[in-house]
């Protein structure tokens, strides 16, 4: 967990409690235990998690404890950590499977992706992070298989230049100085270059290409979409190898397609076109 996504975290939390009898505080302790293992963290002690959510290190055993009996954590007594229980897998598949927005975009991705012959996903936004949903790979290896759940920077990938574009500005520029305060001071110029790059690239053109700052050698280019009803925010990418997705491919030919995804998938969950300052 980042440090912006344990304080949006603590923010929602400390939030939900004022003035609500209802708000249950140790539940609320217990998913900021669960919270703060992600992607290849490994195995977390007591301290680790007390350091990671701030919570104290006699809560975080009395939690652990809990969470173990019920499953959704399992000990590992050979190095006295914690990694997380199947429940937790359970509940995960459950959510994903029941998402809308994933049953309706995933053949129209996937046809996509078949075309281009590289890896289309889709993303959510949570604090400063965009969280794959879904991905659908093309014919060859060359595709980037990236699983679902994986996190990537908001700051540096196509999906998430995308989605700050389309941001009102004071959304943006309040992800932006988050960011900013995490970031080290010399590498800082280069994403703010981007984030700029990326807001005319998607005021003229409605997408967002982004070369090499995520990975090197491979090319991206993004839409947002936007369901104005929940307040959610997403993006849909078309990545892959530089050397087949070619910056003129993707001005002309597969950001023009992300486009025609996007207002397919928009039509299908009848949400209609909602983003500000879009081109059609």
């Amino acid at each position: 967990m980042s440090l912006f996504m344990r304080r949006e975290l603590e923010t929602i939390l400390s939030n939900s409690k004022i003035d609500d009898r209802q708000f249950v505080n140790s539940l609320s302790r217990g998913l900021n235990v669960l919270q703060a293992f992600y992607p290849n963290c490994g195995p977390l002690g007591n301290q680790d998690l007390s350091k990671l959510t701030g919570l104290p290190k006699p809560t975080i055993s009395r939690i652990t404890y809990t969470l173990t009996r019920l499953g959704f954590l399992t000990f590992l007594s050979n190095i006295g950590k914690y990694e997380l229980g199947l429940p937790i897998l359970n509940i995960s598949n459950t959510m994903i499977s029941n998402m809308q927005i994933r049953k309706v975009s995933h053949q129209i991705m996937q046809d996509l992706a078949n075309y281009a012959d590289a890896s289309i996903g889709l993303a959510e936004k949570y604090a400063n992070q965009m969280i794959y949903i879904n991905n659908c790979i093309g014919k060859t290896s060359h595709a980037l298989s990236i699983n679902v759940g994986t996190s990537v920077s908001i700051a540096r990938t196509s999906l998430g230049c995308a989605l700050l574009a389309c941001l009102p500005d004071d959304e943006r520029e309040l992800i932006l100085n988050q960011v900013k305060a995490e970031t080290p001071a010399n590498k800082w110029s280069a994403i703010y270059d981007l984030q700029q790059r990326s807001k005319e690239q998607y005021l003229k053109k409605g997408f967002c290409i982004v070369d090499g700052d995520w990975r090197n050698h491979i090319s991206a280019v993004a839409v947002p979409l936007y369901i104005k009803e929940m307040r959610y925010y997403y993006a849909i990418n078309c990545a892959g190898p530089a050397i087949s997705l070619s910056e003129d491919r993707l001005m002309r030919d597969i950001g023009p397609r992300l486009i025609t995804a996007k207002r397919e998938i928009e039509s299908q969950l009848s949400i209609g076109r909602l983003l500000p300052n879009e081109r059609y």
